[in-house]
């Protein structure tokens, strides 16, 4: 028990350093995969520094104490896993230790005792000085950086309490609110908009209070100007899932929603045109129809019978083409309605069709399909799928091959395929195909209203179906449909 204290300390040195290593690792979770020399780094200078200040005086060396310090300050600040509380921890333990180790091999003197005590004392307040000082810059570091991304993003971006008052905001803050930042702590939300308003905000605010982020978008009135906003409450949660503030971000969409309207207002314009143009171009129509019809009744001429036959044809071919720019406009504006569906023979209506389509383009069409099959769909409809399609073929592909025209039937669907050779659409975009007046050849100098592949399209997606086209030497244009349409337009409608 008795014995110079330093020499003591000098002899149980490595036995201060294993223990102090083994009830680090035990106690502070960040230490357990530290290696030996990363965790004991400026502990065994330290020790060394103490055991001279015991053999001279603790004057002489407080400034080496002092510079270890801040090093394993320093060191601990660098480790993403430690806190301050752990760097402090540490030097608790060391402390602890030395007095054990050295108290079980001699006497402690009061002087040494004393020394020993204050060393420890002012390494761990200037380690925990130096680790708060570090981390104190690097969160300055982050701010400032965080606070020059935010201010060059276009998007307002603002910090507010549980009391709606606005902590942090960027520089797009000052811009719409014509507010400086720096002054941001003395504004209230309560304050910056108009009542009715700051009770839409306030209504999505206390959803986001309670924990759930919130996107909305409204027409808010700033002091820079009336904005429409797609703004975001996100909340801040702390421990025990409290909510400590919500972040907010605001993206300017006004311009965006200028443009919206604007195409809004020209779209009703132009179906008020084309409504407008299609009823009084059918008015005349109608009556031009009716003449002729009664021209037909009251003469025994075979050659007046014929033309105004002609005519009647003509007249309702014109009618079809007005039909089909109004379904366009509606399939456009996404109002396509189709008939009511009904039962019948798919088979026989495609026949049918395409009788009447050989009387007037000749034996071109080639039918493939099973006897007969039963479907639900819109009888119309199917109709004029199968004349746009054929159209088309005999419109832009060879003019003297066959067209096919396939109908397959696989569990509840059906498919019509409509195929012609001739120059294939290879560098056709096959999406634009479908849009309205656009089509298949332009140079071809074909005409029509380019709305044939819109109708087909607009009538099969209505009734729960697709089309899509395929180019591999010839085109085949194909229509996929439920056999029964009733259930897909049921759920349309609830």
């Amino acid at each position: 028990m008795e014995g110079n204290p330093s020499q003591h300390l000098k002899n149980s040195s490595q036995e201060i350093l294993e223990k102090w290593e083994s009830e680090v690792r035990k106690l502070i979770p960040a230490a357990r995969y530290e290696s030996e020399d990363s965790l004991r780094d400026s502990i065994p200078e330290f020790l060394k520094d103490l055991i001279l200040a015991l053999e001279t005086n603790l004057d002489e060396q407080q400034s080496d104490l002092l510079r270890f310090a801040h090093k394993h300050g320093r060191e601990r600040a660098g480790y993403s896993e430690y806190s301050i509380e752990d760097a402090i921890t540490e030097y608790n333990i060391l402390r602890r230790i030395i007095f054990k180790v050295l108290e079980n091999r001699c006497i402690l003197p009061p002087r040494d005792r004393d020394i020993i005590y204050e060393s420890i004392s002012i390494g761990l307040a200037k380690a925990g000085a130096e680790y708060a000082r570090i981390q104190m810059k690097e969160v300055e570091a982050l701010k400032s950086r965080l606070q020059l991304i935010t201010d060059i993003q276009p998007t307002l971006i603002a910090y507010m309490d549980l009391k709606m008052n606005f902590r942090f905001a960027n520089e797009t803050f000052r811009e719409w609110f014509h507010v400086d930042p720096s002054t941001i702590l003395s504004k209230n939300l309560t304050e910056m908009f108009q009542e009715e308003e700051f009770l839409i905000l306030k209504k999505n605010l206390e959803q986001a209070f309670s924990g759930e982020t919130v996107r909305f978008k409204e027409w808010l009135t700033y002091p820079s100007g009336r904005k429409y906003v797609e703004i975001t409450y996100k909340p801040h949660i702390g421990e025990n899932n409290q909510v400590l503030g919500i972040f907010t971000s605001v993206d300017d969409l006004t311009e965006e929603m200028t443009i919206i309207e604007s195409l809004r207002r020209e779209q009703i314009m132009r179906d008020k045109f084309i409504s407008t143009l299609s009823h009084d171009l059918r008015t005349p129509l109608t009556a031009s129809k009716m003449s002729a019809q009664i021209v037909a009744r009251k003469t025994k001429e075979t050659a007046i019978h014929t033309l105004t036959t002609r005519i009647v044809d003509n007249i309702d071919r014109a009618d079809r083409l007005i039909q089909d720019l109004l379904d366009a406009s509606r399939i456009r504006a996404g109002k396509m309605v189709i008939p009511e569906t009904e039962e019948f023979d798919i088979v026989a209506l495609i026949r049918h069709t395409l009788e009447d389509l050989t009387t007037i383009h000749g034996d071109r069409f080639k039918f493939q399909s099973p006897e007969m099959m039963d479907v639900n769909l819109s009888h119309e409809g199917i109709r004029r799928i199968v004349e746009n399609l054929c159209s088309n073929a005999i419109k832009y592909g060879s003019p003297i091959d066959d067209i096919t025209i396939n109908l397959r039937k696989t569990e509840d669907k059906i498919q019509i395929s409509v195929c012609n050779k001739g120059n294939p659409l290879i560098h056709i975009d096959k999406d634009k195909l479908f849009e309205p007046f656009e089509q298949v050849n332009p140079s071809s100098g074909k005409t029509g209203w380019g709305i044939g592949l819109t109708i087909v399209k607009g009538i099969a997606e209505a009734q729960g179906g697709t089309v899509r086209v395929e180019t591999d030497g010839q085109t085949t244009f194909t229509v996929t449909l439920p056999t029964d349409a009733r259930p897909y337009l049921a759920n349309q409608l609830h």
